[in-house]
């Protein structure tokens, strides 16, 4: 059965205008009961994505295995291991051999492995230690020796029977599965190597020994990952702050699992980021410290420099030949430094933000040791650092980064389960709140109510069933996608229905 993307046609549940996602959560009627009663549709559609061409896909617009909720209910065990093998990208032939040969016992160690991290993740990252203890009593965690035991395991993500209500097992086992798929493909692309790397540079960023100034001097680590300075490499007075990203597995999963376009492959392209904050008088000072130490430290070359919304250019082509800001910083950074083999881009818009994001960003390459592991042969890596501005309103629109990663967290909540509870939402802004400084309250508001709140809050119609938070655009994707409608994972969603008819 060949469809049409409803994202092209404008077919389907799409609204006129498709990024108009809170109007169609709000008329999705979410969240039904079970599939509403189309299981067996629901099925015909999984196999559709499961039997996709995987080679070029663009998870913006189709959907991949990690979107369903659900094996087909008549699947056999052959199909189903065809299925692990197209997806993880790996030999059918070494799953079905089942640990006898070594590239075979690598491939289960690795899935063993991808297992154990899903389980941390969604027990440390995104709160759900009661769901796991409710799936695998005592921690025991399923160990994977056979294609029978990958089979059963993937088995018990096929959806309940349709009149079934309370926890549902098998939306919990689909979570685990999509989080250990994510797993699997940062393990197979050696992310822990950019992680130990990422770890590597801010400390050498921070390091201060009798042969080595650091590029920071650090005064307030604080309580997220963002670290005040108050001066930078060459005696430079600037204050400011910093934060290196991609120092965790967490991290990176909760980026694959919000925004499907991006994997470990994407992760490993875009290399090692860093993320200056200083004054606008302050820039050009911070770039040349930044650049001078990175030259001298790690070998920096190939350097491209982009002003993204940062600098003004209304005055651009004038005919008095006015200095614009952008060409003032290019003209003494050239001043400085030899940029022969370097770019300078005027203005290059960010395609996520809809020309909201404001930064300066200087894109290169370095060489660091292999995972960040002293003593072995440098080799090189992309890295990216972005300056932008205090109080900026970029992709995150006022929000501090701890505050933003409440969006994220709901946002993996909202792909994989549907919605995410409010016991567990508010575990989530106490965090936020607990790093950022600002209080529960402030943060609700600002996520939900505010005028660039990025959350939808709905409420049930009973009194069991309570708030449940989604992140439009996620949830909306899912019926732009043809997906369905979402099982429900927690018991009070799953009762609701019940629940108004018996009061009727």
């Amino acid at each position: 059965m060949s469809r049409k993307n409803p994202l092209e046609s404008g077919q389907g549940s799409a609204p006129k205008n498709p990024r108009n996602f809170k109007s169609l959560v709000r008329r999705a009627g979410f969240p039904p009961l079970a599939f509403e009663g189309k299981a067996t549709t629901y099925d015909e559609r999984t196999r559709e994505v499961l039997d996709q061409d995987t080679k070029d896909l663009d998870a913006r617009t189709n959907p991949t295995v990690i979107d369903l909720r659900s094996l087909p209910s008549d699947a056999n065990d052959t199909k189903i291991l065809e299925w692990t093998a197209k997806w993880l990208k790996v030999g059918l032939s070494d799953l079905k051999a089942e640990g006898a040969t070594d590239r075979s016992k690598e491939l289960y160690k690795k899935l063993n492995q991808s297992l154990l991290m899903a389980a941390d993740y969604m027990r440390g990252t995104l709160r759900l230690g009661r769901q796991l203890d409710h799936m695998f009593p005592d921690g025991a965690y399923p160990i994977l020796r056979t294609s029978n035991d990958l089979t059963t395991l993937l088995r018990k993500t096929i959806h309940f029977e349709q009149d079934k209500t309370g926890l549902s097992s098998h939306a919990l086992y689909c979570g685990f599965v999509s989080v250990a798929i994510a797993a699997f493909d940062g393990i197979e692309h050696d992310v822990e190597n950019l992680i130990g790397e990422a770890r590597y540079l801010e400390n050498e960023f921070t390091r201060t020994a009798d042969d080595h100034e650091p590029l920071f001097a650090v005064y307030d680590v604080g309580g997220g990952n963002e670290r005040k300075f108050s001066n930078m490499y060459g005696g430079v007075s600037v204050r400011g702050t910093f934060e290196v990203r991609g120092k965790s597995l967490s991290s990176f999963f909760t980026k694959w699992l919000s925004r499907p376009e991006t994997s470990s492959e994407t992760a490993l392209k875009d290399g090692i980021g860093l993320r200056l904050t200083v004054r606008k008088e302050d820039m050009l000072d911070a770039t040349s410290s930044l650049v001078t130490f990175l030259q001298e430290k790690f070998g920096a070359y190939d350097f491209r420099f982009e002003n993204d919304n940062l600098f003004d250019q209304k005055a651009e082509g004038d005919v008095d030949g006015e200095d614009q800001e952008f060409e003032r910083l290019q003209k003494s950074l050239i001043g400085h430094f030899d940029f022969s083999d370097s770019q300078f881009s005027r203005n290059q818009p960010s395609a996520s933000s809809s020309g909201r994001f404001q930064a300066f960003k200087i894109v290169g390459t370095l060489e660091v040791p292999p995972g960040g592991r002293e003593g072995n042969a440098p080799e090189s890596r992309r890295f990216e650092v972005q300056i932008v501005l205090p109080y900026n309103k970029n992709e995150r629109k006022g929000l501090s980064h701890s505050v933003y990663d409440v969006v994220r967290k709901v946002s993996v909540m909202t792909r994989l389960f549907g919605a995410c509870e409010e016991s567990i939402y508010q575990e989530y802004v106490q965090e936020a709140a607990r790093q950022s400084g600002m209080d529960v309250a402030t943060i609700q508001d600002a996520l939900v109510n505010g005028k660039n709140g990025r959350l939808i809050a709905h409420k049930g119609k009973t009194r069991q069933t309570g708030l449940r938070y989604v992140v439009a655009s996620q949830y909306a994707r899912r019926q732009l996608l043809e997906l369905g409608d979402d099982p429900a994972l927690f018991r009070e969603i799953l009762r609701e229905k019940a629940s108004s008819e018996d009061e009727e």
